[in-house]
């Protein structure tokens, strides 16, 4: 399976869903700093 991360309408990441949820960006972008 794969997964998209959106964040403010962008793209950040496609890939298996413990790729996405171990994405920098993706961490940042749901978590905060």
């Amino acid at each position: 399976d794969r997964v998209m991360a959106l964040a403010d309408g962008k793209l950040i990441t496609i890939g298996s869903p413990k790729e996405v949820q171990s994405h920098p960006e993706v961490l940042r972008a749901y978590l905060g700093d």
